[in-house]
């Protein structure tokens, strides 16, 4: 065999070596991100982060109960829900449609809390105040709308059906764009740090890998959350 026939064969067999290393760093990047026990096994580390969106949403709920000053700002927010639900209403089927623009803006929602807390966690924290704000401003007007439901029938109604999937995935998917801004800020104020930089560095990407199944999951759970809230839902207010 000549030199070049072996150079030839040494570079078949490097080729062959990383093709074989992609595909199973492929197949492993697929099983890692379906990996949903890895995901659950992290919720135990998230307890800190779940803990403060939750009382987020509670106190952004509380605002739009009892503060009445922001009646101004939070009236024409709920109009504009209250258009769409009306564009809904006239549509074929109403059903589907309820379906898709509810699974849309949710799911929309949610990712946009997840990685816009990249800047320093801003907007999910607003936005966990905001949506608290609303469905608190939303019981406020029950007494006065004439409802023939009270607030703890609305309530088991009107939101728990769809909303124990729901809710806890937008404070899931919140409580994780707040550590994301947490993890930044913390990588910025040890950049300097060598050591420090590295192992921040590495969070970092664990993190990044861990929220590609947080979307899924984020996906599968919105998805049965929007079939229940625009089915069942309906037919409990009526």
């Amino acid at each position: 065999m000549t030199d070049k026939e072996n150079v030839k064969n040494e570079m078949d067999e490097q080729i062959n070596k990383e093709i074989g290393s992609d595909h199973k760093n492929e197949s492993n990047f697929i099983r890692d991100v379906f990996n949903f026990k890895t995901l659950f096994r992290n919720f135990k580390e998230m307890k800190v982060y779940f803990f403060i969106s939750t009382m987020l949403f509670l106190f952004g709920g509380f605002i739009g109960f009892y503060v009445d000053i922001l009646d101004p700002f939070l009236q024409p927010l709920l109009q504009r829900i209250g258009e769409l639900a009306e564009k809904i209403e006239s549509s074929e089927n109403t059903q589907l449609a309820a379906f898709l623009v509810i699974f849309q803006n949710n799911l929309t929602a949610s990712l946009i809390m997840v990685y816009s807390g990249i800047i320093f966690s801003i907007y999910p924290i607003f936005a966990l105040l905001l949506n608290g704000m609303l469905i608190g401003y939303l019981f406020k007007l029950v007494p006065q709308s004439g409802s023939e439901y009270g607030l703890l029938e609305l309530f088991l109604r009107g939101i728990l059906p769809h909303g124990i999937l729901e809710i806890p995935a937008i404070l899931i998917a919140s409580a994780y764009g707040i550590k994301f801004g947490v993890l930044v800020m913390k990588w910025l104020a040890q950049f300097v740090e060598l050591d420090l930089r590295r192992k921040n560095t590495l969070e970092f990407k664990k993190f990044l890998k861990l929220t590609i199944t947080l979307v899924i999951f984020t996906f599968i759970t919105l998805m049965l959350a929007a079939i229940i809230e625009s089915t069942i839902t309906p037919m409990l207010l009526r």
